[in-house]
């Protein structure tokens, strides 16, 4: 974990509040792996409001070149303002933080869930896997929540889109979706990050089907490091911090 000063190589707007930014941040970068988070400091200039850091998760981490993606919805003072960076502008970043990921090499036959924003952390694992045979489940409230579906297929991976509206694939959550396909044993393992209820449905129906996983967890939290105790939640082993 490290302090770096990083700057801004582009920000793309993705359409309905979602944002693209790529950093270059070596350091971070050279340290980061998938299932891993940043604390972006998101004031204007000098300013220190907000005072305290975002939490994003890693979308890309490109290790040789020293670049960081990041995709981020506009959703308080925070994220606008950072939604208004320029190229060349200077960002303090505190990271990488957080346990990441088990390594999926480890698997042949993988499942991913992504619930909207929670897509960002499994692209940079599915990207960062060679030899895994990868199949996305990804929800949104309509085709316009789900970004990079090119890039996905680009990769290999075999889609399967769930959208409230119907606006794409299946109509109905992608827990909906997952259930009418899939049979007891059908993958070696599972990720899934998303809202809490996407969730805990995902854990339901992987626990019945006999699928081991884990679930990339996402909660407001102050210092990112596990003093502040801002970020706790309840599990059935009592409570734990999210960001350790």
């Amino acid at each position: 974990m490290v302090v770096e000063t990083a700057e801004v190589i582009s920000l793309n707007g993705l359409g309905n509040d979602l944002f693209h930014l790529r950093l270059w941040a070596e350091k971070i970068t050279k340290q980061a792996f998938p299932g891993q988070f940043v604390h972006v400091y998101c004031g204007e200039g000098e300013s220190l409001d907000p005072l305290l850091p975002r939490p994003f998760s890693l979308f890309r981490i490109q290790k040789e070149d020293g670049v960081l993606e990041l995709i981020f919805r506009v959703g308080g003072k925070g994220t606008s303002s950072l939604s208004r960076k320029v190229s060349g502008e200077r960002l303090q970043l505190l990271g990488p933080l957080g346990r990441g990921f088990t390594e999926s090499h480890y698997f042949s036959r993988v499942l991913l869930f992504a619930g909207g924003i929670g897509m960002p952390p499994l692209y940079s694992l599915a990207e960062s896997s060679k030899g895994v045979d990868f199949t996305l489940f990804y929800g949104g409230r309509s085709r316009s929540d789900l970004v990079f579906l090119d890039e996905w297929q680009r990769m290999g991976v075999q889609l399967q889109l769930a959208t409230d509206d119907g606006s794409v694939g299946h109509q109905g959550t992608l827990v909906e979706l997952a259930s009418s396909l899939l049979l007891p044993q059908a993958a070696d393992f599972y990720y899934a990050c998303g809202p809490k209820p996407m969730l805990k449905a995902v854990k339901q129906l992987m626990d019945n089907l006999k699928i081991p996983g884990e679930l990339s967890l996402e909660e407001r939290m102050a210092c990112g490091v596990g003093a502040c105790l801002g970020c706790v939640c309840q599990t059935v082993d009592g409570y734990v911090r999210v960001c350790t």
